[in-house]
């Protein structure tokens, strides 16, 4: 049987491809964890959301429990990301200034009009230096550093209101959309009333009772 031209051409543009798809989804960096394949647009989020849609914590540690190491590579889109479920281990990479260092994201720059890395949430290096020392310069103005008393008496009275909460259950009417009768409660709305009522007390040195604390949790 003669092999054509042409069948040996789509004979090598399809093994070609099935390479391609195979690095695509199993290719992994240098010494890159064990982790799921990375799916298309979502990479390997995708099978996150696919094993536990509403808790992705639950997700990260079915991905552990299942290649069997504490450490899952994975990619984020695009982006190769490392899974850490251990205590010791995400202690060290919290401690360690080589892992301190922040992605170069395009919504990053999107936020910006020229287009540049701004903010000390998503710089690094010298310009995070820069960014650091501007806002503890003038945040320093306004007492950050520096301890009041009156605001350590409101912040232990906002967490010994949510506490309550949480233990007791709903006491008001508005309190029932976030805590369940079972005790569940829904996170972060849960936490909304003690920040923002923080806030205000810092802002205009006023707060809002429990029982009138609706608008917060708009």
């Amino acid at each position: 049987m003669l092999v054509t031209p042409t069948i040996l051409l789509w004979t090598v543009t399809a093994a070609l491809a099935a390479y391609s798809c195979y690095r695509f989804l199993f290719g992994r960096p240098q010494n890159f964890p064990k982790g799921p394949p990375r799916l298309p647009l979502l990479g390997g989020y995708g099978i996150m959301l696919m094993i536990n849609y509403k808790h992705l914590h639950k997700a990260a540690a079915w991905l552990s429990n299942f290649y069997r190491t504490k450490l899952v590579g994975i990619h984020l889109a695009s982006y190769p990301s490392i899974l850490v479920n251990d205590y010791d281990t995400a202690k060290e990479v919290l401690t360690r200034a080589e892992f301190d260092g922040r992605p170069d994201l395009f919504l990053g720059r999107l936020r910006e009009k020229n287009f540049e890395r701004r903010g000390i949430l998503l710089t690094d290096g010298p310009d995070w230096k820069e960014q650091r020392w501007f806002m503890l310069r003038y945040l320093r103005d306004f007492g950050f550093g520096r301890r009041f008393a009156e605001l350590e008496v409101e912040t232990d009275c906002e967490i010994r209101t949510l506490v309550e909460m949480v233990r007791y259950g709903a006491k008001y009417e508005h309190e029932g959309e976030f805590i369940a009768p079972d005790g569940f409660v829904k996170c972060p709305h849960v936490l909304f009333g003690c920040f923002a009522n923080t806030f205000l007390y810092v802002l205009s040195g006023e707060r809002i009772d429990r029982a009138e604390a609706a608008p917060l949790f708009e």
